[in-house]
């Protein structure tokens, strides 16, 4: 239940960007940005399990028009998470989404998102290590402004990811962008 409501409250925040990606589908100017930035991912594993990890992530973004828009994200955990005398590392998380842009001004863009994605951990203790994956779709909200119209830039978003019925896990990113 929990799911669907969420799906259908980011689907209402992605509709306007379908409108607007057909109101202004003569705006065809491709640009590309790089971004460098820190997330915290904090998963709710269910039976009081919760974990918080730091990752430091690159996205490569090029976007088709004015509205819409397509990138890349790559993250490399930074430490580790005890639970239970039980040490947790995120060690990857990849993923590919398509983006709905919606101006906010000359200098700033609201930013819809929804893809794919696939994080990586290391569970470590007892003498032994397990590597473990999670994979599924994810979808997110943010906002990018790029100072006084230059080419560099700020990028602050929320990312829910859908891994597993049981696993909950919400993250919040900031980075440096630059737009080439």
């Amino acid at each position: 239940m929990k799911k669907s409501i969420l799906t259908g409250a980011l689907l209402a925040a992605v509709l306007p960007f379908c409108a607007a990606g057909v109101a202004m589908a003569e705006d065809t100017h491709p640009a590309g940005t790089l971004e460098l930035g820190y997330t915290r991912a904090n998963w709710d594993a269910g039976s009081g399990i919760d974990l918080g990890f730091n990752t430091i992530h690159a996205r490569g973004a090029l976007q088709f028009n004015k509205n819409w828009g397509g990138e890349l994200e790559l993250g490399f955990g930074v430490g580790s998470d005890t639970v239970l005398g039980v040490d947790v590392k995120q060690e990857t998380e990849a993923g590919i989404y398509l983006d709905g842009y919606l101006p906010m001004g000359e200098h700033g863009d609201l930013i819809a998102r929804a893809g794919w994605s696939r994080t990586v951990a290391k569970v470590s203790g007892g003498g032994g290590s397990v590597d473990g994956e999670n994979k599924g779709p994810a979808v997110g909200v943010g906002y990018r402004y790029f100072f006084n119209g230059s080419n560099n830039g700020v990028r602050v978003d929320y990312t829910h990811y859908f891994y597993d019925e049981d696993v909950s896990v919400n993250a919040f990113s900031i980075g440096y962008v630059r737009k080439f």
